[in-house]
């Protein structure tokens, strides 16, 4: 399995775009929504356009056709046809390239056996969880011997038990075959047990990389992996140092100059049962609630945005579709240029 390398890379959402990935292992792309980790994804794969280079084991592959370059690639909606059985949704691939029946099943049988989905191949997506789900897309990636496998989301809408078996597979996958396997995620927490290279991304660019542990305990990856990111567009100076961003139909009033984005970590963000006074406090509704342990996390849809702040209080925290109001407090807010 190849080594996957990316050199200045540049298109709408990627600026600069450096990175490798190692052959043969995990290689975790975190960041913020909006950080263009997709889009690398999709850059790999060959689905979009972009200046710069892909490279495969040091040879570049960006004139190389996305159905050529050998990529297994699960999107984060699966895109798994609901006509279709497990079986026929797992062939796919292979019935496309016109290979003969009894390969076809012999390999089906194969990544069924592998990921446990023998049971399943004559149902429906319908009628499977959202893990079973998961394996089915995967299988089908598998099916077309990828040299390298990206996985845009894996754990995206998996309760926890699911998101801990689907690891598991994963790890199992990774001594089964040895695969360059490339796995994007805004949220550090669900790798926890994983180990591998991680890159974080923000607007466009690697800004750090190392060991996954070494980057979910650092500072910046603490501040920068799920943070609450605002592109912006309009700027008006209050006076005093202070700009007013519109980012998206939300006003953000903040300490300095224009800038591209800016951001504010979830243990800032401060979410109540309350209004706020001041600057930077909106209504909103409560849209996700999830336990940390000695903390909650709680996603607060205000306006188009979906905001995450992480309390320490659980025994004091709002419930599922209750309206709350949100302040960002200023000195919290940063910008990125």
């Amino acid at each position: 399995m190849p080594n996957v390398e990316l050199v200045e890379v540049w298109n709408y959402a990627l600026k600069g775009l450096n990175f490798k990935a190692e052959h043969g292992c995990f290689t975790f792309l975190l960041g913020p929504s909006g950080a263009g980790k997709t889009t690398a994804l999709n850059v790999m794969a060959g689905l979009v356009d972009y200046e710069g280079s892909v490279l495969f084991d040091g040879s570049p592959v960006d004139k190389i056709p996305p159905d050529k370059r050998c990529v297994g690639l699960v999107p984060q909606n699966l895109a798994l046809f609901s006509h279709m059985t497990v079986e026929d949704n797992i062939a796919y691939g292979l019935k496309l390239r016109k290979l003969p029946k009894s390969v076809v099943k012999e390999k089906v049988l194969e990544l069924a056996k592998l990921l446990d989905l023998k049971h399943l191949l004559h149902r429906y997506p319908g009628a499977l969880s959202g893990g079973e789900r998961q394996r089915v897309a995967i299988a089908r990636a598998l099916a077309i011997n990828p040299r390298v496998l990206l996985l845009d989301e894996p754990f995206n809408n998996l309760d926890a038990a699911s998101r801990e078996v689907l690891k598991l597979w994963l790890v199992s996958l990774q001594k089964a075959l040895k695969l360059t396997t490339i796995l994007v995620t805004h949220e550090v927490s669900e790798l926890k047990g994983l180990k591998g290279k991680a890159v974080v991304l923000v607007n466009g660019k690697a800004v750090e990389e190392g060991p996954l542990e070494n980057i979910a305990s650092s500072s910046l990856g603490q501040n920068l992996i799920g943070l609450n990111l605002f592109k912006c567009e309009v700027y008006e100076a209050l006076g005093n140092g202070l700009m007013k961003a519109s980012c998206g139909g939300l006003n953000v009033v903040h300490e300095g100059g224009q800038a591209n984005f800016l951001y504010i970590p979830p243990t800032e963000v401060k979410v109540s049962k309350d209004p706020f006074k001041g600057l930077n406090a909106y209504r909103g509704v409560i849209v996700g609630v999830e336990s940390l342990g000695s903390a909650i996390k709680l996603k607060v849809a205000v306006g188009d945005h979906i905001l995450s702040s992480i309390q320490a209080n659980p025994s004091e925290a709002p419930s599922l579709g209750e309206e709350v109001y949100v302040r960002l407090p200023m000195k919290s807010v940063r910008a990125l240029r």
